[in-house]
């Protein structure tokens, strides 16, 4: 409250001045500044994974390299992994990008088909269980965006992931050959890993700011 002593009762008037600061002029969402920038942060993934490796009949019987001789099908492992990553990005436009992640599974199952061993054995499928399963990944990309603007980016990247699984198979259980008996018991357990190392891929990226606190990213890669 403000009064002035003596003043004309009769001159009070209401303020013309606004009670509240008005909002300012709406903006679009900024995704690309003019200047160095960097994010960074944590993920927590649910996955469930596939894993098939081929074994060619070559060079132990002569011929066509894609006639088999075994395959290994991990399939059905539902893993829980979490993940840091990180992008930095140039002025010109030049970017870097990274995650490293590790986690673990303990279900899921393989499938061991083998042919032509021996003449009983024409045919087998082993199937046993997944257990005390780890896996590890990471990528690193450089790319450069294409087009910028205040609320979007896209640029292209070549970069190179990594993937390690190793587990232990319990069990053995034969679905197919009932002349074939497996090698081991139920009880007893055989250590598994697979190792995909690195490999080159190229890439698109695209940002894209929905709302100031909303992002939508999209990242499709192709490995040859």
């Amino acid at each position: 409250m403000n009064y002035h002593f003596g003043a004309d009762p009769r001159a009070a008037q209401w303020s013309d001045a606004p009670l509240y600061a008005k909002e300012p002029t709406s903006v679009p969402p900024i995704a690309y500044t003019a200047d160095w920038s960097f994010e960074g942060g944590s993920r927590l993934w649910l996955s469930r994974g596939r894993f098939q490796w081929d074994h060619s009949a070559v060079p132990h019987i002569p011929g066509d390299p894609s006639i088999l001789i075994s395959r290994l099908t991990y399939h059905g492992l539902d893993g829980l992994s979490g993940e840091l990553f990180g992008r930095p990005d140039s002025p010109w436009g030049i970017f870097l990008k990274g995650n490293i992640g590790l986690g673990r599974f303990n279900k899921g199952n393989i499938n061991n088909v083998d042919w032509g061993i021996e003449r009983s054995w024409s045919y087998i499928n082993n199937v046993s269980g997944q257990a005390n399963g780890r896996f590890t990944y990471y990528t690193a990309d450089a790319g450069y965006d294409l087009l910028r603007g205040t609320n979007y980016k896209v640029g292209a990247f070549i970069g190179w992931p990594y993937y390690g699984q190793s587990s232990d198979s319990t069990g053995c259980v034969q679905i197919a050959n009932p002349m074939y008996i497996c090698r081991r018991r139920l009880t007893e357990s055989l250590a598994a890993s697979i190792l995909t190392g690195m490999h080159f891929r190229v890439g698109l990226s695209a940002e894209t700011m929905l709302t100031e606190r909303w992002r939508l990213s999209t990242d499709a890669a192709y490995l040859p």
